[in-house]
């Protein structure tokens, strides 16, 4: 039996339950020990679901849509906590940066911004705080960064300096850092985009799966 009506486009765990997304617009929680279904959010966005990612030291979880809105969830009740709001076109991906305590998204607009735990957009002044860095900025500017690519093929976060790592158009991997809204490293390699980005945080490294057929350890 299909778990959703159409493409299954993430996944995320939260204590005891899998979040599952998809085409089908629909956000369904089962229960990771015996497989059931525990509950289901119809309709959670006016499109096709294109993310999720939780922040189980929160119990919330968000979601993107290709509506260009996203959604911060509670797993305890599975009400909406909070919208993510300020992208132009379809939010392709999203992650919870745990360091920081921020979400990040990556949009068919060519942004990756930060939010906060609730969804609203995180401040350039309290991230460049929290990194020690002392930088006078406009009151209220956002975390933002535009990049010159037709998209974002992957979205992943360094788990030890919070950096946001992104695959683009080009096959490139990108290392950012979002409060200097620098380019720290560029990863070439692939012959296609990079689908998949993975983190080892012991070694220091990078996996990365891509549309060419290729792994590759940088």
């Amino acid at each position: 039996q299909a778990c959703h009506e159409g493409r299954i486009t993430g996944l995320a765990i939260v204590g005891h339950l899998l979040i599952s997304v998809g085409w089908d617009q629909s956000v369904r929680a089962w229960d990771c020990v015996n497989g059931t279904l525990v509950h289901t959010i119809e309709y959670a966005h006016e499109g096709a679901i294109t993310s999720v990612d939780a922040a189980p030291e929160r119990s919330l979880f968000a979601t993107t849509s290709a509506d260009g809105i996203g959604s911060v969830w509670s797993t305890e009740s599975f009400q909406v906590v909070g919208e993510i709001r300020g992208h132009s076109a379809e939010v392709s991906h999203v992650k919870w940066n745990a360091l920081h305590q921020n979400w990040v998204t990556a949009s068919e607009d060519c942004t990756i911004r930060m939010w906060g735990e609730t969804g609203e957009p995180a401040q350039k002044a309290d991230l460049l705080k929290r990194q020690g860095l002392d930088r006078q900025v406009d009151v209220g500017e956002d975390v933002l960064i535009k990049l010159d690519t037709e998209g974002f093929s992957a979205l992943a976060v360094e788990p030890v300096q919070g950096h946001v790592i992104v695959g683009l158009s080009d096959a490139s991997v990108v290392v950012l850092d979002m409060a200097r809204e620098i380019v720290l490293q560029v990863y070439r390699g692939h012959r296609d985009v990079a689908r998949s980005i993975i983190c080892i945080r012991e070694k220091h490294q990078l996996i990365t799966a891509g549309w060419d057929h290729s792994i590759r350890i940088w």
